[in-house]
């Protein structure tokens, strides 16, 4: 899998999984890092898992993020910028 982008509680990553609503119509897509944030995306009535996960992990990299990536924990507070 390619390399996911941070998640907002400040880890990257390994891994995403899905979870399928409205039968094949939307997934949830979450990280294995903490379990706190999920993001809603189109399956395209896909089917083959191994093209979901990519989905899965396409959706996660593209989903908008209102707060710059860090390299390093507690370098400043993503919210106060303090």
């Amino acid at each position: 899998m390619s390399e996911l982008k941070q998640c907002p509680c400040g880890k990257v990553p390994t891994d995403v999984g899905f979870t399928l609503t409205q039968g094949t119509k939307w997934m949830d897509v979450y990280p294995d890092c903490c379990g706190e944030w999920t993001i809603e995306t189109r399956t395209h009535y896909e089917r083959d898992e191994m093209a979901l996960k990519k989905l899965a992990a396409d959706a996660w990299n593209s989903a908008p993020r209102g707060w710059e990536p860090t390299d390093a924990l507690g370098e400043e507070d993503n919210a106060t910028g303090e």
